[in-house]
């Protein structure tokens, strides 16, 4: 100031994130299944396209995680994606997905006192060629009924 004394002044804290080092493919993120009970839980997940578009998004869940392994290493379609029982199920919520979106989807056939794998994903087309990616394959535990 006109005294010669410095003064400190400080605006408002803000925050902010960056964008996901993404390597040109969607961010699929596999969120915590809620309300669970011996029977139900809510699945949930988010999808960002980062800029392709006609995304087919779904859920994968089951009892086996090796069937989710096999999901990621053998198949680049949802269609192609064979269910299995309790072992391996798919639900899917959104056939064409431009942009980015969360989703949450209930079941109600689950098994109770048992533990269950999800994972949210999405099909998408890139220079001609189908490709899959899940999100991280996540656990829950329903209820004992």
């Amino acid at each position: 100031d006109e005294e010669g004394d410095e003064t400190l002044l400080a605006g408002a804290v803000r925050t902010f994130e960056t964008d996901a080092d993404t390597d040109g493919t969607p961010v699929v993120m596999t969120r915590q299944a809620r309300d669970v009970d011996d029977t139900e839980a809510t699945l949930r997940g988010s999808v960002d396209m980062v800029g392709y578009d006609d995304g087919i998004v779904f859920f994968l869940y089951g009892t086996d995680i090796d069937a989710f392994e096999e999901v990621a290493g053998d198949y680049d379609t949802y269609d192609a994606i064979e269910e299995d029982g309790d072992a391996l199920r798919k639900i899917r919520v959104d056939a064409d997905l431009d942009g980015e979106d969360t989703y949450a989807e209930q079941v109600d056939t689950l098994v109770s006192d048992t533990r269950y794998y999800v994972a949210i994903g999405v099909e998408y087309e890139d220079e001609g060629d189908d490709v899959l990616v899940l999100g991280h394959v996540l656990t829950f535990r329903t209820d004992e009924s």
